[in-house]
């Protein structure tokens, strides 16, 4: 898999004052000029109403990816109005894996990319359900597997199956010292690389804030992760 190029973004939410649609432009264009075969969003994409954070989600439309660009729903996403975001999202040219796949040829290599939403979904709505083995099964002969989950946690819920890497947000990394430490009794990892279960997981910071405006010890961040002889 060397030189595939994943750009994950994560925790923008869109519909807070200092979030807005022209804020999502600074992300977007940056994002594009990474040149990715693949674009993930691992949730909490939104913080208001539908007929509020709407409109302003138009930039996700001009992502630009060889493979597509994948989203999977936060706790946020659920909080302001559950699955109504998935169709919202999908609109713009995005695809939703809720508790699915999809995968795609790499230089030879099937890769397989499951996504689940938010662990917590049934404290908002009962009859929903994450499950990631059901996020990760297939009859296909696959090379690498990785999964999008909200939260790092969702490591934990993996009964089954043994995806090869798993990409999350939802901690912030943080967001302001010194409150990694208490996102630390919730979460087995609060930013970055981890090895958990015998899985690479990886805990993006967040490409943006919530709450106050700020950050202490962390930083905003679009990450490309770029495969090589280290992955």
């Amino acid at each position: 898999l060397d030189e595939l190029k994943i750009v994950q973004i994560t925790d923008l939410p869109i519909g807070l004052l200092h979030q807005d649609q022209a804020w999502l432009h600074r992300v977007v264009d940056p994002l594009n000029k990474l040149d990715a075969d693949l674009v993930v969003l691992t949730g909490d994409l939104v913080e208001g109403s539908l007929k509020t954070v709407q409109p302003m989600l138009e930039p996700l439309s001009q992502v630009k990816s060889k493979f597509g660009n994948l989203f999977v729903m936060g706790n946020h996403e659920f909080i302001h109005g559950g699955m109504i975001w998935e169709k919202t999202v999908q609109d713009l040219g995005w695809k939703t894996l809720y508790n699915s796949n999809m995968s795609f040829e790499f230089n030879g290599k099937k890769i397989l990319v499951g996504g689940v939403p938010d662990r917590m979904v049934r404290r908002f709505e009962p009859t929903l359900v994450s499950d990631p083995d059901l996020a990760l099964t297939t009859k296909e002969k696959v090379n690498y597997k990785i999964l999008l989950a909200h939260e790092p946690a969702s490591v934990l819920d993996l009964r089954k199956e043994l995806p090869d890497l798993i990409l999350s947000g939802h901690t912030h990394g943080g967001q302001i010292f010194p409150f990694g430490f208490l996102v630390r009794l919730v979460q087995p990892l609060v930013k970055d690389w981890g090895i958990i279960n015998g899985i690479k997981v990886f805990a993006h910071p967040g490409t943006g804030l919530w709450g106050p405006p700020m950050r202490l010890g962390t930083e905003n961040k679009i990450v490309a992760i770029e495969f090589g002889s280290e992955i």
